[in-house]
């Protein structure tokens, strides 16, 4: 990815406590940014997909809307 100029990593998906969260610290330790889409992850327990979010926050991930983000990268 950084061959092609990549620098920023959205992520979305399923077991925002477990899968989720494992790749964002994983893209961060090689060096990426990366977005967390708070409207795309989501988890079959509430509680613990709520818990992974805040922790992630309070770990300096950025948590955006889906909707940000594709404001932010139109097609130039």
């Amino acid at each position: 990815m950084r061959s092609n100029g990549v620098r920023t990593i959205v992520i979305g998906g399923v077991a925002t406590e477990g899968g989720v969260e494992g790749t964002a610290r994983s893209a961060r330790n090689l060096g990426y940014e990366v977005v967390i889409l708070g409207d795309g992850v989501g988890s079959r327990s509430r509680e613990l997909h709520e818990l992974a979010l805040k922790l992630m926050e309070q770990s300096h991930f950025d948590i955006a809307a889906s909707s940000e983000v594709a404001a932010i990268w139109q097609p130039k």
